[in-house]
């Protein structure tokens, strides 16, 4: 993490079944496989989603996460404290982190539920729209 502070991040089933299904090596720790027993380099998403999809316009790592946060404002009714958390983003001055010590898991976990099935479920399309596969 950026603040090199630990971050939970409550999974969705359907996530975790996805990093289940993951291959794994013996010796290597890491949920994604780099080269040498290494994870994957900080890059390594940036240039998986420019090669995917490729002619999509603009694709970035920040942008997903825009896109996460958009849907949770415009979406849903959860609080900008539980958004935010979510994005593990630092919120409110400093009286108000003193007394906000928790990680309001619980709160980001139905959040994460809600997004989870967001992304499972097709868009209706209009006409003129493209709609983009994530996968082959």
């Amino acid at each position: 993490m950026k603040g090199r502070k630990p971050h939970s991040v409550p999974l969705s089933p359907p996530a975790v079944a996805l990093l289940r299904a993951l291959p794994t090596e013996k010796g290597n720790p890491f949920v994604f496989i780099g080269g040498a027993g290494r994870g994957l380099s900080k890059m390594a998403l940036f240039h998986f989603l420019r090669k995917r999809l490729a002619g999509a316009g603009e694709i970035s790592v920040h942008g997903m996460r825009a896109c996460f946060s958009t849907y949770s404002y415009e979406r849903t009714s959860h609080a900008n404290h539980t958004i935010e958390l979510c994005l593990a983003h630092s919120v409110g001055n400093e009286t108000e982190k003193a007394y906000r010590r928790s990680s309001m898991y619980d709160k980001r976990a139905a959040l994460m539920k809600q997004w989870s099935k967001f992304c499972e479920t097709l868009p209706v399309q209009s006409a003129g729209e493209v709609v983009v596969p994530l996968r082959a």
